[in-house]
Formats: structure tokens, sequence, C-alpha cells
């Protein structure tokens, strides 16, 4: 099993949507062109939060600062490229320092019209955001959940 871990930054929440940034995916392979998070595999020894915020840090070129909570917001496992897949879904606020990508999600709409755009378990983990957020409830108010590391 592989174990990842990504993170989805939210901003621009309001009663009929948010917004959520990613990034395409250069080099080649299935998942190639496609927007997706930031985010990649847990190391040896390392907390998903940890890995979340060192794979924040090599793919986008910025540094989530210590003292901004990273919420656990679910542990998604599938089934992709014929391997089974472990991911650790984080979401955090907009720090102020990512480039421009943001994309609008509307509950109603969720993402359907990005079909083809993002791989297709973003689907389901975007969803699950988009009910959550829907419902109002106070993510941040959580406590970050995901200090035990692997070994």
């Amino acid at each position: 099993m592989i174990l990842g871990s990504i993170v989805l930054f939210v901003r621009d929440w309001t009663p009929e949507g948010v917004s959520l940034w990613m990034q395409v995916r250069g080099g080649n392979g299935p998942m190639a062109n496609l927007w997706e998070f930031p985010g990649g595999k847990i190391e040896l020894g390392e907390t998903p939060e940890a890995a979340a915020r060192r794979e924040v840090e090599e793919e986008v070129g910025i540094k989530i600062p210590a003292d901004q909570n990273l919420i656990l917001f679910d542990i998604h496992t599938y089934n992709a490229f014929g391997k089974k897949i472990c991911l650790y879904i984080h979401l955090a606020k907009d720090p102020g320092n990512l480039p421009t990508a943001w994309h609008p999600f509307s509950f109603a709409g969720g993402s359907r019209h990005y079909k083809g755009i993002i791989p297709a378990a973003n689907h389901q983990i975007i969803e699950r955001v988009l009910e959550t957020l829907s419902r109002g409830e106070q993510l941040w108010q959580r406590s970050s959940t995901s200090q035990s590391s692997f070994s």
C-alpha cells in the first residue's frame, strides 16, 4: 500500500460554495496535465502532516507556517494504476502567498464540471469536502490529528 498526504487550500467560503487551490501536474504518465492538490508519498518516520507540509514546500515553493493548522479531514483509500493508495487529506486556510490557481466550486454543482480535468479519485474527495463545508462545520476549530509517524 502506498501512503500519501495532500493539502486542500480553501478560501472564499460562502453559503454558495468555496474556492480550492490546485496545480497542473507536469511530466508524463496517466495524470500528466491534470489539475491536482499538492501532496505526495509519506516518507519513513514522517507524520502525514509533516509529509503534507514538505510536499507543499517542494511542489509549490511555499512553506506553510508552523502555527498554521492543517486539519486532518479524512483518510481516503482507493485503487489506482494497479496499486492500493491510502491518502491523508488535510485542509488549510489560504496562507495568502499561493500562486493564482484558485478554482471555484459551488455546493450545488460539485466537481462535475472538472470531469477529465482532475484525477478521478479527486472527485470523491472534493464532494466530501463540499458536503462538509456546505453544512457550515467549523473545521478550523479542530486540532490536527495526524501526529503518528510511519516506520
